[in-house]
């Protein structure tokens, strides 16, 4: 997986498409593009990109473990007051309350080789 293709329809304009976005820094790159119809749209992977072929269920059990909160159904705005949300891969997953206390704890199981490698 080397090249990403961006499918929009043809019919109008699809200016936005074509540009970069600060999410894919260090993922894409947008020095080498195609011309033409397709310029913005096929984009290859920048050497820094990272293909992960992990899955998200180990890794949600070593985030339970380190102080993440399960999502409810029974969401509340006043619930989520002071606490930070945890995304993986780009998925809202859980909260926690001390971000940094967790941080820490995934950077000891990290480098003690219980967190999978990337």
């Amino acid at each position: 997986m080397r090249k990403t293709r961006q499918h929009v329809q043809y019919s109008g304009k699809v200016g936005d498409a074509r540009f970069s976005h600060p999410s894919h820094w260090g993922k894409l790159c947008f020095l080498s593009t195609s011309d033409g119809d397709n310029c913005g749209l096929v984009k290859n992977m920048a050497i820094t990109g990272i293909v992960s072929s992990n899955l998200i269920q180990p890794l949600l059990g070593i985030l339970l473990v380190c102080g993440m909160e399960k999502l409810s159904d029974d969401l509340s705005p006043l619930s989520l007051k002071g606490k930070n949300k945890i995304f993986l891969n780009g998925e809202w997953v859980g909260v926690c309350r001390d971000s940094l206390s967790l941080v820490n704890t995934l950077k000891r199981k990290s480098r003690s080789k219980e967190v999978p490698p990337r």
